[in-house]
């Protein structure tokens, strides 16, 4: 078989799918893909940074199994100075493709080529596709219409950005579904065929509703340009969906399409409860200063609550007191007063009996 680059179809929708030694769930993720059936072409590409538990050698298998290679197919493989690619159709979803790049070296671990290198080798199916949608390699799709349907929303509501849906969480460790409790709290919308809760950012930071494996974005220039990826050590899928709604409206369609896969081995599973407080409370905080925006705080506040209350749980006062030292350089004092006063009593005991200690000194 000669495999070759050939004229490509006219796409409309990529789909960006990143993943690491994720081998037990990405055939999952990948038949999410491939059973979208949608009337028109969509291609999806999956990068895989450099895994060390065969996650790429399953990868291949699915796609010598599901994908053609025949002679004379649109197929083709070629290595580049940063990975291998392949590219090739669906045998029986005739609007499926996919494009798979198996990085050399790990990228994730490594700020410069995340920010860098990555947007060069999507920058070209994002700026030839009309959408972005996204789902990482632990995560999966349940429900066949889930591109079409976003697609049409988006097609149909032009002053929209950011188009998501219901998903399940499911918690590995129990196998159990579980409902995400924050889609009744957003405003919600009936409009002909379309049944939708309104996403904007007043509430986008007080209810996490746009999973990446949920969303999907205008892949338009315009709004990526606004971006200042440069302002940020490395860029998150909070800070990304943040700069789209502040392009344009967001809705979160009420059909539930996905499921987000919660264990121990995700990036963000297997941080300590210390640790993914501190992540968060960062990431509020460098939105706020980057575009000074004081809406991030309200997440901030929660979170620095629950920071300050595992400190004191645990006895960890000095801790407890750094934070508030720190951060009370940072921010405006009626955050730092609202998180400390939401704590428990003994916990505001002890703290205010370490203060005084300290003051009387």
């Amino acid at each position: 078989m000669k495999l070759k680059d050939k004229t490509t179809p006219n796409f409309l929708v990529d789909v960006r799918c990143f993943t690491y030694n994720q081998s037990k769930y990405i055939t999952d993720t990948m038949n999410g893909f491939c059973m979208q059936q949608t009337n028109f072409p969509f291609i999806c590409c999956i990068v895989d940074d450099a895994s060390t538990d065969r996650e790429q050698e399953v990868i291949d298998e699915y796609l010598k199994e599901n994908f053609d290679f025949s002679d004379g197919s649109e197929a083709y493989k070629k290595e580049t100075d940063y990975g291998y690619i392949t590219y090739a159709r669906h045998k029986k979803n005739r609007n499926c493709y996919f494009y798979v790049i198996y990085l050399k070296e790990n990228h994730f671990s490594n700020p410069a080529k995340c920010m860098g290198v990555r947007e060069g080798y999507l920058k070209t199916w994002r700026d030839s596709c009309k959408y972005e949608a996204t789902c990482e390699g632990d995560d999966y799709w349940k429900n066949s219409a889930k591109i079409q349907k976003q697609y049409d929303f988006l097609e149909s509501h032009p002053d929209y950005s950011v188009c998501s849906h219901v998903y399940d969480n499911y918690l590995e460790n129990d196998g159990v579904f579980q409902k995400n409790r924050y889609f009744s709290k957003l405003p919600y919308i009936t409009e002909g065929n379309f049944k939708y809760y309104k996403i904007s950012l007043d509430n986008y930071w007080k209810y996490w509703v746009t999973q990446p494996l949920s969303c999907m974005v205008r892949a338009v220039e315009n709004i990526q340009n606004t971006i200042p990826k440069d302002k940020y050590d490395r860029f998150y899928d909070v800070y990304y969906y943040y700069y789209f709604l502040k392009a344009g409206k967001g809705a979160l369609l009420s059909d539930n399409m996905g499921v987000y896969r919660i264990n121990n081995t995700g990036i963000w599973s297997s941080k300590a409860k210390e640790d993914r407080y501190l992540f968060k409370i960062k990431q509020a905080l460098n939105v706020y200063i980057v575009e000074n925006d004081e809406r991030p705080l309200v997440v901030f506040s929660k979170v620095l609550t629950s920071l300050l209350y595992y400190y004191l749980s645990r006895c960890q006062i000095s801790q407890a007191i750094g934070a508030i030292r720190n951060y009370g350089k940072l921010v405006p004092s009626k955050y730092l007063v609202k998180s400390m006063a939401s704590l428990p009593y003994f916990c505001v005991y002890n703290l205010a009996r370490k203060v005084y200690k300290i003051l009387i000194k």
